[in-house]
């Protein structure tokens, strides 16, 4: 038999071992001491639930990035927010839109002219395209002359384009003076205004020379002046409608006129050889034009 002393010292060591366990137990799950490591899953699980007795974390509790903010996009409210503010040049077009008269696009145009007409054919040079009173003993025609001038035109357009042709007829003293031209144009348009610059090229003559001073020089019907006509002018429309416009025009001819000589003509030796000059022409008008 054990000895009193020898059983309570076998208790006393049991004791000691089995107590601080059973405390252990007894604490309450989920809280650690400061040597217990933490849980191995503090966040939440997207799309699993969390393990039982695990912690969220409190700078997980928002909710995960979209894909449109994983690639670096924002979601279309965002988008919706920043259009709702015209760009500069959304603002351009408007601003460009309450300038315009609002007419669409023309592919013909016709207008018809009627103004006042100055011509000097031999203001650049002159050989002999007339010769003086004092060499054909006789009264010539005089080169400078002035008076009313009518005309029209008609062509194409492509957007700031335009091509056609067009015929003038100045009506003067001594004589008439008609051209048909070529015409290329170039115009901007501003509104209900538009500005254009045109050029041209083509052939021009004189008729209806007066009978009494060409017989007494160079006999009936014998004088045949013509040559080339190359023009320049400026000028704008105003549209009154989609179709019809009214403006000013000023233009500016270029004449390269020659003569065939005329053997025994009462002139003599004036009229005999050939001539030539280079004169100037110069019109105001007004331009009363059609567009489709």
């Amino acid at each position: 038999m054990r000895s009193p002393a020898a059983k309570g010292l076998l208790f006393g060591v049991v004791g000691l071992s089995v107590c601080p366990a059973l405390a252990w137990a007894q604490a309450p799950q989920g809280t650690a001491g400061a040597s217990q490591a933490p849980p191995l899953h503090a966040g939440p699980y997207y799309g699993y639930p969390s393990p039982p007795g695990a912690q969220q974390s409190p700078q997980h509790s928002s909710p995960p990035p979209t894909n449109l903010e994983a690639g670096g996009l924002r979601p279309p409210g965002a988008l919706q927010e920043e259009d709702a503010a015209p760009n500069a040049v959304e603002q351009d077009l408007a601003r460009a839109e309450e300038e315009d008269s609002g007419r669409g696009l023309q592919f013909v145009w016709l207008n018809a002219e009627v103004g006042y007409q100055y011509v000097d054919l031999g203001a650049l040079s002159d050989s002999g395209l007339l010769p003086t009173p004092e060499a054909a003993g006789a009264p010539v025609l005089d080169p400078t002359q002035s008076g009313l001038s009518f005309g029209g035109g008609a062509g194409v357009r492509l957007l700031y384009f335009t091509v056609g042709a067009r015929f003038r007829y100045g009506v003067f003293s001594e004589f008439d003076l008609w051209s048909l031209l070529g015409e290329a144009g170039f115009r901007i348009p501003y509104g209900n205004f538009e500005p254009y610059v045109n050029v041209g090229a083509g052939y021009v003559t004189l008729t209806s020379i007066d009978a009494a001073r060409q017989e007494a020089t160079a006999g009936a019907d014998a004088l045949q002046i013509r040559g080339v006509d190359v023009r320049m002018a400026l000028g704008f429309d105003y549209h009154l409608s989609d179709t019809f416009s009214v403006g000013p025009q000023l233009g500016a001819d270029l004449l390269i006129l020659s003569r065939p000589g005329v053997a025994g003509a009462p002139g003599g030796a004036a009229y005999a050889a050939d001539g030539s000059s280079v004169g100037l022409s110069l019109q105001g008008s007004l331009v009363l034009g059609l567009h489709f």
